[in-house]
């Protein structure tokens, strides 16, 4: 299991970010990338990063659950379904057991546009190959400090 801890970025560069996109500026999304695919679990973060967002990765639910135990606090949580080792469905049943971590949103990514976010416990999912726009747009409306 491996877990990529966050980036850091300029507060200056944040402020801009911000105003171009109209969020606070005293607010920096954080995510958790849950994604068994090297290729897409980079690509993803650094499109994230570019974004201005905090990203920390992880290649299964169980180095996604350690991340979060270990005090990493995303406001949105990006977890593939489909994984070898401990899968998303295993991750959300063992994330529900967890008051702190229960309350944290989940953005369904996943290649089976057959799947719904009742049955997966999320609050959305976007298929793959994912639409950028959508998935800036899926983080900025699901995380609770956006509907404050």
């Amino acid at each position: 299991m491996r877990t990529t801890p966050p980036s850091n970025h300029s507060p200056r560069r944040r402020n801009m970010r911000a105003r171009a996109t109209g969020r606070s500026a005293s607010h920096r999304h954080s995510v958790l990338l849950v994604e068994d695919d090297l290729g897409s679990r980079e690509a993803l973060k650094e499109y994230l990063r570019l974004e201005g967002v905090q990203v920390a990765a992880a290649d299964d639910g169980g180095a996604a659950l350690d991340t979060l135990r270990s005090g990493f606090a995303p406001c949105v949580i990006l977890l593939d379904m489909n994984m070898p080792g401990v899968s998303g469905a295993t991750f959300q049943r063992e994330r529900r057991r967890q008051p702190v971590l229960a309350t944290v949103p989940v953005i369904v990514i996943s290649g089976n546009e057959r799947l719904s976010a009742e049955e997966c416990d999320a609050q959305a999912v976007l298929v793959k190959p994912l639409d950028l726009a959508a998935l800036r747009s899926a983080i900025a409306v699901t995380c609770p400090e956006a509907r404050r």
